[in-house]
């Protein structure tokens, strides 16, 4: 296969200051891309920094030969969005590439969470993403060509804790399977990436060892986050034709993450007390086939629903 290369090419990484982002712009450069590398410089929490680690990548970027340009806005407003869009059209003249990375944690239950504090997750981590995709929708629209990749998480499985965070990558995921289908006939191609990384996020929990002893050390010694790199520089290029889909990747492994739906059980009328007596049936996985859209599955219902026929 001949090597994946982005030359002439422009992405956008948001969060790429250090971590995942970082080693996603630095192995685009690497391959020839430009890259407007966003980070707003704060903690794994949403407290405001600087430019400074956006501009260290960049730096990195050039001394390394690449083409690079720092940008400092917080994802999260329209405004923003805009910022960050327009200063990628001013730097390089086009955007061919999205890497949604950007994000912050909070650790509160639900009972624990405070509306303040959730609002700040979903702005950051959902919104965010959402606001800077539709602003740069246009633009790959009229070239005919785009690649966006929404970092979600692993979390969004469910691990206990992370309710804020948990429900705000899950929505990239839908964000992701709903635009995908939108996007593919465009050129725009969209999928979802579940990253395991020893990032200063993932070990920011207060609890990390004590809930889980070795943890970090088990983070820091296989899943350096650059590992998480190539699976997310393939998805953006051009040599991929997947729209719609989502990937776990971490310490050189890379997987895809599917919704599957049962053969499932049917009774006319449908009781609580069938659900009760088939459940384990309507549970078994043994034929499990991968869903792919909405449409797919409501295809499923079509042998005892069946669907009108104009005339």
């Amino acid at each position: 296969m001949e090597n994946i290369d982005f030359t002439g090419q422009v992405a956008i990484v948001t969060g790429a200051g250090g971590g995942i982002g970082c080693g996603v712009a630095k192995l685009l450069a690497a391959r020839g891309a430009k890259v407007l590398v966003n980070d707003y410089g704060g903690n794994a929490f949403g407290a405001s920094g600087s430019s400074a680690m956006a501009d260290a990548v960049v730096a990195e970027i050039r001394a390394a030969g690449g083409e690079a340009v720092a940008d400092a806005n917080a994802v999260g407003s329209v405004e923003s969005a805009q910022r960050i869009r327009d200063a990628a059209l001013k730097a390089f003249g086009r955007i061919d590439i999205l890497i949604n990375n950007a994000g912050i944690v909070n650790y509160k239950n639900v009972e624990e969470i405070s509306d303040a504090e959730l609002d700040r997750v979903i702005e950051t981590n959902f919104m965010g993403a959402f606001r800077l995709l539709r602003a740069v929708w246009p633009v790959m629209q009229k070239q005919g060509y785009g690649r966006i990749l929404n970092v979600a998480s692993n979390s969004s499985l469910g691990f206990g804790g992370m309710t804020a965070y948990a429900a705000s990558k899950a929505g990239l995921m839908g964000l992701t399977a709903d635009s995908a289908r939108q996007g593919q006939p465009l050129g725009i191609l969209v999928n979802s990436l579940l990253p395991a990384a020893a990032t200063r996020m993932a070990q920011s929990h207060p609890d990390g060892d004590s809930v889980a002893p070795g943890f970090n050390k088990w983070l820091s010694t296989y899943f350096q986050p650059e590992k998480v790199a190539p699976a997310a520089v393939y998805l953006v290029s051009k040599a991929s034709t997947i729209f719609g889909e989502h990937y776990s990747a971490g310490a050189n492994r890379i997987s895809r993450i599917a919704h599957i739906a049962t053969d499932g059980y049917h009774a006319d009328p449908l009781t609580p007390e069938a659900v009760a007596e088939h459940i384990a049936q309507i549970r078994d996985t043994s034929k499990a086939q991968v869903v792919t859209s909405g449409g797919e599955e409501l295809q499923r219902y079509m042998g005892i629903a069946p669907f009108p026929v104009a005339t």
